[in-house]
């Protein structure tokens, strides 16, 4: 019987690094770890490595508005990337 590897696979069966889950959403480090650490942003860890489903991404963000559209950030993820820019910067806002 021939072992045959499987080369493919679709989106719900991947799992997703932190890095991808990044470029995916364009949130940042910060944002995205203190979301899995309060329990809102489902992953595993496996090892050293945070892992991710694109569901459960799609999920959490979607999670912040009942009748946003796909395409919009939620408000709440808007204000914390704006805060972190500023916050880099040493510039203050208001």
């Amino acid at each position: 019987m021939t072992n045959k590897k499987r080369t493919s696979f679709t989106d719900d069966e991947k799992y997703l690094t932190l890095y991808d889950i990044k470029e995916y959403t364009s949130l940042s480090y910060q944002t995205l770890k203190k979301h899995y650490q309060g329990g809102k942003l489902k992953s595993i860890q496996v090892g050293n490595k945070r892992l991710f489903k694109k569901e459960w991404i799609d999920k959490w963000l979607n999670s912040f508005c009942d009748d946003c559209k796909d395409e919009y950030l939620p408000q709440e993820l808007v204000d914390e990337i704006i805060d972190e820019h500023f916050e880099k910067k040493g510039n203050k806002y208001d």
